[in-house]
């Protein structure tokens, strides 16, 4: 039977893997290094879907995920339900590790919040460089390159996803 061919170099690739382990810092070493065999190479972004049923032990171990995965872009969510691979998790302690090589991608990490001022809400957070306020004579909009991807992980019952779309198209 003949060998597959390699990946061409430049093609997008990703991966996931999940782990349910008891403890949640093992749950993401777990995942994370399965995620990282299936990839076979070092990925430019890391997303962690993490159960609540980790309690009050999710924040200090997300906040670890870039020492352990060694990429620093790297984004955590919890969800009351997660799919990894062909298998739904719900109401059990589980975390899935996705993983993504982008070849040739900017890696912006960023978290906008939603913030209530006299004159409406507005979001904040958004990385210097594409503030669609931007008074530095940049393009409008903010600088985006025409080709550019947001990944949003939102809580839909706290973050008007609506209002956040509207705001992108603009």
């Amino acid at each position: 039977m003949p060998a597959e061919p390699a990946p061409h170099p430049a093609a997008v690739r990703c991966a996931v893997a999940a782990s349910t382990a008891e403890r949640i810092e093992e749950a993401i070493e777990e995942a994370a290094a399965s995620a990282t065999a299936v990839l076979g190479e070092r990925a430019d972004v890391v997303v962690a879907f993490v159960s609540g049923a980790y309690g009050a032990a999710i924040r200090p171990a997300l906040e670890g995920l870039a020492d352990v995965t060694g990429v620093p872009a790297t984004l955590g969510v919890t969800a009351e339900s997660i799919l990894a691979g062909a298998t739904e998790y719900e109401g059990s302690a589980v975390v899935a590790i996705w993983m993504a090589r982008l070849p040739a991608a900017r890696i912006v990490p960023f978290a906008i919040a939603h913030a209530q001022t006299p004159d409406g809400g507005m979001f904040v957070g958004w990385p210097p460089e594409h503030h669609p306020a931007r008074r530095d004579g940049g393009p409008a909009g903010g600088g985006w390159p025409d080709n550019a991807g947001v990944i949003l992980l939102a809580d839909p019952f706290s973050f008007p996803v609506d209002a956040f779309i509207r705001r992108m198209e603009e």
